[in-house]
This record gives C-alpha cells, sequence and structure tokens, in this order.
C-alpha cells in the first residue's frame, strides 16, 4: 500500500486562509458603510453595489465555508489519526518488547 502523505501545514493554512477571505466577503457592505467618502453620489453608488454584492457573493461565501470546513475537518481528523496510530505502534513496541 502506498504511503499517504498530506501537507498538514498547507491544510491549515488554507483553513485559516479562507476563514479571512471570508470574513472579508461577509463584512464588505459594512466596510463600505464605514467609510468616509464625501460625494453622496459616489457613497450611495457604493452602498447599491455592497448590496447587489451581498446577494451575488452569498453563494460563493457558502462554497468557501464548505471549503473551509473540509479543510477544519480533514486536518483534526487527520492529525488525530495519526496520534492515535502512533500510540499503537508504540504499545505494540512495548508488548513485543517484553
Amino acid at each position: 500500500m502506498p504511503d499517504i502523505s498530506v501537507d498538514l501545514d498547507m491544510l491549515q493554512q488554507t483553513a485559516n486562509s479562507l476563514t479571512t477571505l471570508i470574513d472579508d466577503f461577509d463584512n464588505a457592505g459594512q466596510i463600505v458603510k464605514d467609510a468616509d467618502i464625501g460625494d453622496p453620489t459616489i457613497g450611495n453608488a457604493l452602498n447599491n453595489f455592497t448590496g447587489d454584492w451581498k446577494v451575488r457573493v452569498g453563494k460563493l461565501t457558502d462554497s468557501m465555508k464548505s471549503v473551509q470546513k473540509m479543510a477544519n475537518t480533514g486536518y483534526t481528523d487527520y492529525t488525530a489519526t495519526d496520534t492515535q496510530l502512533a500510540q499503537q505502534m508504540a504499545q505494540a513496541d512495548s508488548g513485543s518488547s517484553s
């Protein structure tokens, strides 16, 4: 059976990056509202954009949340399994040397 190799650092970084992106996407409307824009025309255009943005980006953020959850779960499950296997191997080694 071939060895399985997982880059755990990259998996965790991916999950963390997705969390940041999701937060940025979810907070885009508030960022625009908090912006101090002198021209009301520009402010209204940005508010309209963020309203449309929220509707259109919903599916994208749902997809990112799914991938982020898979990355987190994959990292957690892989490290837990690796730890369990290491413990079982250590117990087997200590039992065979007695």
